[in-house]
């Protein structure tokens, strides 16, 4: 018996193959991994997407 899980990475490793994105299920364009352009900038967060100031002379404890 398959459980949910086995099912659903099943799933995702069959869309891979074909070449289909894995969030939302559109055909990838050959430049694409495992997700489309769109779905990647909506699930990996940039960590250097917001800049801060900062201090030049370093904490002032």
């Amino acid at each position: 018996m398959l459980t949910p899980e086995s099912i659903q990475q099943y799933q995702s490793e069959s869309n891979h193959r074909a070449g289909y994105c894995l969030q939302c299920g559109i055909r990838l364009a050959p430049v694409e991994c495992h997700v489309c352009d769109t779905c990647a900038v909506l699930l990996y967060a940039d960590p250097n997407s917001e800049m801060r100031e900062e201090d030049e002379d370093g904490p002032t404890d």
